[in-house]
This record gives structure tokens, C-alpha cells and sequence, in this order.
């Protein structure tokens, strides 16, 4: 079961060449470390939320920055770590 994202700390999402809106959340998610989520408008105009990542504590957690894409459409971001284990780490996802 997946858990919804909360707590955004980014300045912004970032779009992809359809529409998509791609973002971060600091908590929640399966572990409540955070999410990468994605937002698709729906035929009616509706948006559906799809989480891409739920962060676990090891390499990283709690996401502090937003995403951006490099030419291949892959994501990257960065997170704060959970400051007793990890201290941060930059992230890469394929969408």
C-alpha cells in the first residue's frame, strides 16, 4: 500500500513535454521519509497523483529540493538525510 505525500518543501515542480507536473514531498510516502510524485490531467480535466519513489531512510530521506530533468527525461533531485544515519544524498529516477 502506498501512502500519500506531505509537507512539500521545494519552490516548484518541473513539467515534461506533455503536461506532466513532477515534485517532492519532505514526509510521507510507504516510510514517511517523503515521495516523488507525478501529476497527469486526466481526459476530463482531472489530475491523478502517481508516486514514483517512497524514500526509506538508507541512502537517503526527506527530499529538500525539487526535481529537474536532463535531456534523456531522467529526474534528479536531492534530499537532507534523516541527520542520525544519512546526510543527504542526490537522487536519480527514470519516470
Amino acid at each position: 500500500m502506498e501512502y500519500d505525500g506531505y509537507n512539500p518543501q521545494s519552490s516548484g515542480v518541473a513539467i515534461d513535454s506533455v503536461g506532466n507536473l513532477y515534485g517532492t514531498t519532505y514526509f510521507g510516502g510507504h516510510y514517511d521519509f517523503g515521495i516523488v510524485f507525478r501529476l497527469a490531467q486526466n481526459g476530463d480535466g482531472r489530475w491523478k497523483e502517481t508516486i514514483l519513489h517512497s524514500f526509506k531512510d538508507h541512502p537517503g530521506a526527506l527530499p529538500v529540493s525539487g526535481v529537474i530533468f536532463d535531456g534523456n527525461g531522467t529526474l534528479y533531485g536531492s534530499t537532507s538525510g534523516d541527520g542520525n544515519v544519512t546526510f543527504g544524498s542526490v537522487f536519480q529516477i527514470v519516470p
